[in-house]
């Protein structure tokens, strides 16, 4: 009996020293964001997000910036005859509306950077195409070159900076654009230190981005008014069509 009680007080501190050495390896580094969140508005045209902190000399990090999920439809084109014509629609789910990688200039050992779980290629394993008899992989390849063309999906070498080394630690820079495109919700910023290009510790920030003005008060009525937002298209379409006509009348009596 007294050996069991002692097998489970050995144990008891093996859990409690691994799980403090995690939190102190998560814990060991801060991340200083500025702007700590982001108002989207009618003359929204990006912005730029800075983050800094501390790390041990011997540690390297990388930054992810990812989600909200989403629900992703478009359509395959194929050629038919000389044209190209819609033959498939398509559904991509949990996808992140926006993912970026930031990584740091001088990554060590980077040629095993794709052992770890980050980059866009890891988004591919929680994704869930419809329909499931389409080749996934070029579905996935198209998706990503779509979303690259948009700067929501980017792999960003050299975008965290590190400064002179002191007191046996070392600072970090690094920034990243939201771009015009940018959807309203819940992001995360997921700092990784890795040493020896092994995951030490990981700290996960939230990161809200968030619509005001006018654009807030459209997307509430096309979500939850649509009579109101249907006679707000309608109004803002004759109001545009009879603006145009207008500058042609006087065009032509010049």
């Amino acid at each position: 009996m007294e050996n069991k009680n002692i097998l489970a007080r050995v144990l008891g501190f093996a859990l409690v020293f691994s799980y403090a050495s995690i939190c102190l390896a998560a814990e060991s580094f801060v991340l200083k964001i500025e702007p700590k969140s982001l108002e989207i508005g009618m003359f929204f045209s990006g912005t730029m997000v800075n983050i800094s902190g501390r790390i041990l000399t011997n540690q390297e990090i990388v930054i992810e910036i990812i989600g909200p999920d989403e629900k992703s439809k478009f359509n395959m084109k194929a050629k038919v005859g000389p044209f190209w014509m819609n033959r498939e629609k398509v559904e991509l789910e949990h996808a992140p509306f926006l993912y970026k990688l930031l990584l740091p200039e001088k990554q060590n050992g980077s040629d095993r950077l794709s052992s770890l779980p980050v980059g866009i290629r890891n988004i591919k394993r929680r994704i869930i195409m419809k329909p499931k008899h389409l080749d996934f992989d070029k579905v996935f390849d198209l998706f990503v070159q779509l979303k690259s063309s948009e700067e929501l999906y980017q792999e960003l070498k050299g975008a965290i900076r590190y400064s002179p080394q002191t007191d046996g630690k070392k600072s970090f820079k690094a920034s990243f654009s939201f771009p015009s495109s940018t959807a309203p919700g819940n992001y995360q910023i997921v700092a990784t230190i890795l040493n020896d290009d092994d995951p030490e510790g990981t700290s996960v920030h939230d990161y809200r981005v968030k619509e005001v003005g006018v654009i807030k008060m459209i997307r509430q009525w096309a979500l939850n008014r649509e009579l109101l937002y249907g006679i707000f298209c309608v109004f803002i379409a004759l109001s545009m069509g009879a603006l145009i006509g207008i500058v042609f009348k006087r065009a032509e009596t010049h």
